[in-house]
């Protein structure tokens, strides 16, 4: 995969992006994943990317976010916040999810945050 931002180089060799604007963004039982810890509804989207890692790797960033205060980072883990927009593209058809509900099967897809587009009551 291909992680595209306005104004910047892409990311290629991505495996796994997530991309949220809140935090955390799910649950293992009770215990949170928080692979962006900055997220929240009054910014914009934030990504957590990882390129081709090792096993043990993968295993130590999945740690990381479900750390007491989780904070990802190292070899293969790319982070950003407070997007406007982003691209994320494939070489082949790709299944995309959008909070578990499948989108369909594309080798890219756009997405745009909306700011206020929806009013949050707790």
């Amino acid at each position: 995969m291909t992680l595209q931002l306005p104004g910047r180089a892409p990311v290629d060799g991505l495996f796994l992006a997530l991309v949220s604007n809140v935090s955390p963004w799910t649950y293992l039982g009770t215990r949170s994943i928080v692979p962006s810890p900055e997220a929240s509804f009054d910014t914009g989207l934030d990504v957590f990317a990882m390129g081709r890692v090792g096993m043990l790797r993968m295993l130590n960033h999945l740690r990381q976010t479900m750390a007491e205060r989780p904070d990802a980072r190292g070899r293969g883990v790319h982070r950003w916040h407070d997007l406007g927009e982003l691209t994320l593209t494939a070489t082949r058809p790709q299944g995309w999810q959008l909070d578990g509900d499948h989108l369909g099967t594309t080798t890219g897809l756009r997405l745009r945050s909306v700011p206020e587009a929806l009013r949050v009551v707790v």
